[in-house]
């Protein structure tokens, strides 16, 4: 059946998949962020309906936004067949985002509830082997899932919340340089091109605060960009100099979209996300039979479950109109 599947046969399930776009729930929910009471009763008006209980917190919106990615991964499963780092890449941001959750509950000693975090296989298993094994166990597992470094952060004697962390944006910068070169120079680049510098800038930051030798080695010899110098990053990271990943970022083309109202870093990382979203319409428009089409439609729907998740806990903490607006992705 493997030997069958090709970019032809998935064309059909793209399409599907981006009618599943929350773009519009997305415009109705910008509008009612002001207070939690006006965004909940809208949130009963998206498809996120379903998933939500009567009086949903801010936990039960991000789980249920995520549980739709999940979704949409598990529809469009064959993917990781077809393109394997592509695929790979964006399931392991929600996956990433979960096993980091999931990591700093054990590693501050509490026990993981199985309902908290979906029904994906890979984290059903996470759960299953933490009871059972405990860290050493996932170290074991996720090896197995080729997530080699985050593996041998969890065999450190005393693993570190902050260096788990990092690890696992370092894992994630090492699944989109993969899938930068399947991807190729197909449009659809630039979504992959945006989601690498923001990991490897995030990674560069953690890494010049932490100072520690090791870290800076592993960070160092793993991050790549597309459209910030990485050769700042990596001197900045070497000298344990947050200011030299500032200037690398003030030197890119962030610059112009970075809101001094965030720490930088964060800052930096919404503003991949908005010039992500400027791309899409084009983008979208190209060959359905494409890697590069792949790479589109999962940055789409990724786009919109994080901003969903930027409203609500915009709306939870009752942050400033103008802030939620520079936090989004979608403008106008």
């Amino acid at each position: 059946m493997e030997d069958m599947l090709t970019l032809e046969y998935l064309a059909p399930k793209l399409r599907i998949v981006r009618r599943m776009s929350l773009e519009e729930d997305i415009k109705l929910l910008s509008s009612q962020a002001s207070s939690i009471e006006a965004f909940v009763s809208a949130s009963r008006g998206t498809r996120l309906a379903t998933r939500l209980p009567s009086q949903p917190s801010l936990a039960d919106i991000e789980r249920a936004a995520w549980s739709y990615f999940s979704d949409i991964l598990i529809k469009l499963v064959d993917a990781q067949y077809i393109v394997p780092n592509i695929y790979g890449a964006y399931a392991l941001v929600y996956l990433g985002g979960m096993i980091t959750r999931m990591l700093s509950e054990l590693l501050e000693g509490r026990e993981l509830a199985r309902e908290e975090y979906g029904k994906h296989p890979l984290l059903e298993t996470v759960v299953r082997v933490s009871s059972e094994y405990g860290i050493r166990g996932l170290a074991s597992l996720f090896e197995k899932h080729g997530l080699n470094l985050l593996a041998r952060t969890l065999r450190a004697p005393r693993p570190e919340k902050k260096i788990v962390e990092l690890a696992v944006d370092i894992e994630l910068v090492r699944k989109f340089r993969e899938a930068l070169a399947e991807v190729g120079d197909e449009p659809g680049r630039e979504h992959v091109c945006h989601r690498l510098d923001a990991f490897s800038v995030r990674a560069a930051a953690n890494a010049a605060l932490l100072g520690i030798r090791d870290v800076q080695k592993m960070v160092t010899e793993n991050i790549a960009t597309c459209y910030v110098d990485v050769y700042k990053l990596v001197e900045g990271v070497e000298e344990g100099s947050i200011d030299l990943v500032s200037q690398a970022i003030h030197m890119s083309i962030y610059s112009a979209y970075t809101s001094s109202k965030l720490p930088l870093t964060e800052a930096m990382y919404h503003s991949t996300r908005r010039l992500s979203r400027q791309k899409l319409a084009r983008n979208l428009a190209t060959d359905p039979a494409s890697r590069g089409h792949v790479a589109s439609v999962l940055e789409l729907l990724l786009l919109d479950v994080e901003d969903i998740v930027v409203l609500a806990t915009a709306a939870y903490a009752g942050l400033p109109r103008d802030l939620v607006t520079e936090l989004v992705s979608i403008t106008g």
